[in-house]
């Protein structure tokens, strides 16, 4: 396999050689092992080259995602952890995520010879930090393909969109929660730092942003800290259905933050 291949395309495969041979899959086989086996070299490489002496650099996972997909890089961290499931150094909260993952076909008292060829072989401390990001980021994406919809539950419900309603109400939900964070923590009485919005925007997307934000204004539209600006660009582009969130007028300021030009 050449560097120039798309490794995102390259399936996971579950089964053992012997049945690989048997069903005339060995292709397969050879070339899932080759990607899960490059996929944990590479995270070895990106912890060597994020690692500043204290911590892990933010950001150090998102190019193992973007090469291998969400689907391998889960696969090899949890296969990993798995195989080091008796080292302390790992947080409980990695360790019961990576036993959720599947490696095998089926269930097995001893793991297969193979998956030790593809278990990163980094410090642990570094790759417990380096799992936790991966897993943050993972999350992160899902929610931002995850759309954002506007329409009210009655809706909803008479058309079968329940499931679709409340994915985004959680959503909504936890992304209010976390504006209000970014708004306690960079508020220092007089005004909002520059980048407060930069951690909401990235884990939930710009549209959700707005659309949490924009619900805010309107259900403060008779407030008289709001912004006449604000008021009138939060009712013509969004309507949410899910009520009153949160009360913060300082809200507002996030806003400019969010619709800051580049």
């Amino acid at each position: 396999m050449s560097e120039s291949l798309d490794w995102r395309t390259v399936p996971i495969y579950r089964e053992t050689g012997g049945y690989a041979r048997i069903h005339n899959e060995m292709d397969t086989f050879r070339a899932s092992n080759k990607a899960n086996t490059a996929c944990a070299s590479d995270i070895e490489k990106a912890i060597a080259q994020g690692w500043d002496g204290a911590r892990l650099k933010d950001g150090c996972a998102l190019p193992i995602i973007e090469k291998y997909g969400e689907a391998r890089t889960i696969f090899i961290l949890a296969n990993t952890l798995q195989l080091k499931q008796r080292d302390g150094r790992f947080s409980e909260e990695n360790m019961a995520w990576a036993q959720t993952v599947r490696i095998e076909k089926e269930p097995v008292d001893q793991p297969s010879e193979r998956r030790f060829a593809w278990a990163v072989s980094s410090h642990p401390v570094k790759l417990d930090m380096f799992v936790r990001q991966a897993r943050d980021e993972i999350e992160a994406i899902s929610i931002r393909e995850t759309p954002v919809y506007s329409e009210p539950v009655a809706y909803a419900m008479e058309n079968g969109e329940m499931d679709p309603y409340w994915v985004s109400y959680r959503f909504n939900k936890a992304c209010a929660k976390e504006l209000e964070k970014a708004i306690a923590d960079n508020y220092d009485g007089y005004s909002l730092k520059a980048h407060a919005a930069d951690a909401v925007l990235k884990k939930y997307g710009q549209r959700r942003t707005l659309f949490v934000l924009a619900n805010t204004i309107q259900l403060m539209r008779d407030d008289g800290r709001v912004s006449r600006a604000n008021i009138q660009n939060g009712p013509i582009r969004f309507i949410f259905p899910i009520g009153s969130i949160f009360k913060d007028s300082f809200v507002i300021l996030m806003l400019s933050c969010v619709c800051r030009p580049n």
